[in-house]
């Protein structure tokens, strides 16, 4: 027995190790369920089958308010600020109203995708992970698969390792490129 138990300690060590090392995939899902607020500031690309718009718009996410936008481009849609929560969404510039139109088969609008991309990264089904360089910068790439409006989507997202922010992110609706956006670092506040 007392040759056993420097054994066993080793076992105990080595188990207790591993269970402290997380994946990519778990470090991404704990960083983004304590987050309480984060604001970035998102290049989109919106692919609607007939027609492509590129936005430019700062995305604020809060886990008590529901999600804000603000459109920086196209210059037409500058200053319209969008609310998605609880209560529903609400669009604000000078008592116009926003009509974007729904992504194809989906049920989404452009904006809904972001909310979309950030309840898949706390809650989401990671098919694959892996490690890439986006200029330069490590990051952690993982694939996200699910159903959404009766069509499958594979959602791509990088996120930088030194503090698991967004830096790209892409939605696949039935195999189409549909959303592709790029994040600017941010600032993000967790619970």
């Amino acid at each position: 027995m007392r040759k056993l138990a420097p054994v066993l300690m080793i076992l105990l060590l080595l188990c207790s190790c591993a269970r402290e090392s997380k994946s990519g995939a778990d470090a991404i899902r704990d960083h983004y369920r304590a987050l309480e607020s984060a604001s970035y500031a998102v290049t989109q690309r919106t692919d609607f089958g007939d027609r492509v718009m590129d936005f430019k718009l700062i995305y604020k996410y809060s886990a008590s308010s529901g999600d804000a936008f603000e459109l920086l481009e196209p210059e037409a849609l500058r200053g319209i600020k969008a609310t998605l929560g609880g209560e529903g969404a609400k669009i604000e510039f000078e008592g116009m109203l926003l009509e974007l139109g729904k992504l194809p088969g989906t049920g989404l609008s452009p904006l809904e995708a972001l909310p979309f991309m950030v309840g898949q990264w706390r809650e989401g089904y990671v098919t694959s992970e892996g490690k890439e360089k986006l200029d330069d910068i490590p990051c952690k790439r993982l694939t996200y698969k699910t159903a959404q409006g009766g069509v499958s989507v594979e959602h791509h997202a990088w996120f930088r390792e030194s503090d698991c922010s967004p830096a790209r992110a892409e939605l696949f609706f039935d195999g189409t490129l549909t959303v592709s956006c790029e994040f600017e670092p941010s600032e993000a506040s967790a619970g």
